[in-house]
């Protein structure tokens, strides 16, 4: 829940049950829940409109210090459209606690951009909220990750909590899976030290494998480092697998995506999930020891959103040909990663 709908609430409680001890509990609810909310990252690249959109959202639901990190402009039109980003500063700094830009002097490309705009952030943070320009936020989004943030900071267990839910008619509850949803997710900085890891690691080769699923994921993660596919979630989706992490997927979607138009680096196409409308259900909210991993999320998740399929049961011999013969002792991706220099 946002900071102003918790104090709505707690008035309202507040007239109808009118006494001394009811004043001090919920007045003590309502700080801690405003006290509780957690930075947030904005990664931004040519939709500064958008940017300001979510910049305005977070700053609805309470949130007081924002990073927003920006990729340089691939092409003449983007830088030209960029420019529109110089007013971040003198709008917004003075509404936050702090207000950090970082403004990269080179095209670093989905991956990298993302993946070191990650690491400046948890450079300055323990813990909080990674968004990308292309998405639109509940009025619950923000409310919804800071409270699982503060509730599972030490439940190593956990990898990351997420506002992005493809399928909510499946369920009324918050539920666990072992798969990343990166639109609109959270997490802490020593569970991103760990994961970081495998982006800058040499390159190991798939394992042989008639698994669709070993080789979807393992294959993914080889194409990502090797610079085949620019993308950054792939790799990171291996990693949690790998490491028996998971993660938290709210009851309601809190997020919607809009990113399919000339912009879109890898979403060309409005086709699900983009799109999704978010859920105007009321959030059932859940402890650790009440959640559960939602096996229908994560059996449509592979159906319908990652789309592994019977084929891939032979994806090796496909890659292995083209791919694997070349020699490689360090992952291009890897090798751009070290070069950046975070602020």
């Amino acid at each position: 829940m946002s900071a102003i709908f918790l104090a709505i609430e707690a008035i309202t409680i507040l007239v109808l049950t009118f006494t001394p001890q009811t004043i001090l509990y919920y007045t003590f609810m309502v700080l801690k829940n405003m006290s509780n909310i957690k930075p947030s990252l904005i990664i931004t690249y040519s939709r500064p409109k958008n940017c300001m959109n979510l910049i305005d959202s977070l700053y609805k639901q309470g949130c007081k210090r924002i990073y927003v990190a920006i990729d340089f402009g691939k092409f003449d039109e983007i830088i030209a459209k960029q420019s529109e980003f110089e007013l971040l500063e003198s709008k917004y700094s003075d509404k936050f606690e702090r207000f950090e830009v970082w403004r990269r002097t080179e095209n670093l490309g989905v991956a990298a951009s993302v993946i070191t705009a990650v690491d400046w952030f948890f450079k300055n943070e323990d813990s909080g909220v990674i968004l990308e320009d292309d998405l639109v936020i509940s009025k619950d989004f923000l409310g919804f990750l800071s409270e699982k943030l503060e509730e599972f900071r030490n439940n190593k267990n956990i990898f990351s909590v997420s506002g992005s839910n493809f399928f909510p008619d499946l369920t009324s509850e918050d539920f666990l899976t072992e798969y990343f949803i990166g639109w609109g997710w959270g997490t802490w900085r020593d569970r991103w030290e760990k994961a970081k890891i495998s982006y800058l690691g040499d390159i190991a080769r798939p394992v042989f494998s008639f698994n669709e699923f070993v080789n979807f994921w393992n294959i993914g993660s080889y194409r990502c480092k090797i610079g085949k596919v620019d993308t950054w979630d792939i790799e990171l989706t291996k990693f949690i697998r790998d490491n028996k992490f998971m993660n938290i997927i709210s009851s309601s979607n809190l997020v919607s995506n809009i990113g399919y138009d000339e912009h879109a680096a890898n979403t060309k196409l409005n086709k699900f999930p983009l799109g999704i409308p978010i859920s105007k259900s009321v959030l059932r909210r859940k402890t650790y020891k009440d959640l559960k991993i939602n096996v229908g999320f994560d059996t449509e998740l592979e159906k319908n959103v990652f789309r592994i399929k019977f084929k891939h049961k032979f994806l090796l011999f496909t890659y292995y040909r083209f791919t694997f013969r070349k020699k490689l002792r360090n992952t291009p991706l890897a090798s751009r990663l070290k070069k950046i220099i975070t602020p």
